[in-house]
């Protein structure tokens, strides 16, 4: 039992940092994807992780890319990187640029939701009174939240105005959406098979970057991306991210994921807009409205309802 608690608080913890990691990320790609372009900032990302993580999973299984694993493993993670490092990420990265990092990430908040859905339609697990009442909280959490004009903010670009609040906000829900069923297939991955998380990651990454690369090689952008980082500042602050968010953070996530109740995992790796906002304050000096304090903190515990119950 104690064993069994020690494994619990560490995954929360792991998940917790998991989420410290990628409000940092949020707010670094926010910033470089108005100067390059958020799909360059997905696509460089990669090509950064990828060598990074191939080199943590050398340290723990003396291997650089997994193999010999069963072809399901190779489909599940496959599946689980095209969703959520490539699918997800161009949409949650056009939505920083049109939305900002905290809107964003408060509308990710809804993530868990699409994971309860997906789970009650593909699992058969049913939702109860608590966790509907869950996700009203946060979907109300959400509309106070992004209904926020920042009246205070000196930030008067038109990216934040009229028509690009409403396609940033339906690309973060598209994000929500491909990131919850990424997460639900890795689960189902880590649980069904003996898979290390790092070697896990490894495959989502690559995953991912196959589908990055491919998009961005139609498009004939592929060379002019890495242009576009070769200004000293933004590739140092490119390098921070992506070694922060899909080397560290996924990896702790997936250590989470497997040592510790999804619920409770799922529920702080929510925690980013509420981190964010302190943040945007000792960096930007932003000072956040009532509002928007109030909709990123009922929206986070909207989520908590919905799980840890």
């Amino acid at each position: 039992m104690i064993l069994r608690n020690m494994n619990y608080l560490t995954g929360q913890l792991f998940a917790l940092t998991a989420a410290v990691c990628w409000a940092q990320n949020s707010m670094i790609y926010s910033w470089i994807g108005k100067k390059t372009g958020s799909n360059a900032v997905a696509h460089v990302r990669i090509w950064i992780a990828l060598p990074a993580v191939m080199v943590v999973n050398f340290f723990f299984t003396r291997s650089f890319f997994p193999s010999g694993l069963p072809l399901e493993t190779y489909i599940y993670f496959g599946l689980s990187g095209f969703l959520g490092f490539f699918i997800a990420d161009i949409f949650i990265f056009r939505s920083f640029v049109f939305l900002g990092p905290v809107k964003t990430m408060v509308i990710m908040t809804f993530s868990p939701v699409f994971s309860a859905v997906i789970s009650w339609i593909f699992l058969n697990e049913s939702l109860n009174l608590t966790q509907i009442s869950g996700i009203f909280i946060i979907i109300t959490g959400i509309v106070i939240a992004v209904s926020d004009n920042d009246s205070g903010s000196k930030d008067s670009s038109a990216e934040r105005k009229g028509s690009a609040v409403i396609m940033g906000t339906v690309l973060a829900f598209a994000g929500a959406l491909a990131q919850a069923a990424g997460l639900i297939i890795a689960k189902y991955g880590l649980t069904g098979t003996a898979v290390h998380p790092v070697s896990a990651n490894v495959l989502r990454i690559t995953a991912g970057g196959i589908g990055l690369a491919a998009m961005q090689l139609i498009k004939k952008e592929f060379i002019s991306d890495f242009i576009k980082m070769a200004e000293l500042k933004i590739f140092s602050l490119m390098v921070s991210a992506a070694l922060a968010g899909p080397v560290l953070g996924i990896i702790l996530s997936l250590y989470a994921l497997r040592i510790a109740p999804a619920g409770i995992v799922t529920t702080l790796m929510q925690m980013s807009p509420v981190i964010l906002i302190p943040l945007e304050y000792l960096i930007y000096r932003k000072k956040p409205t009532i509002r928007k304090i109030s909709g990123a903190v009922l929206a986070v515990s909207g989520a908590s309802l919905l799980f840890i119950f």
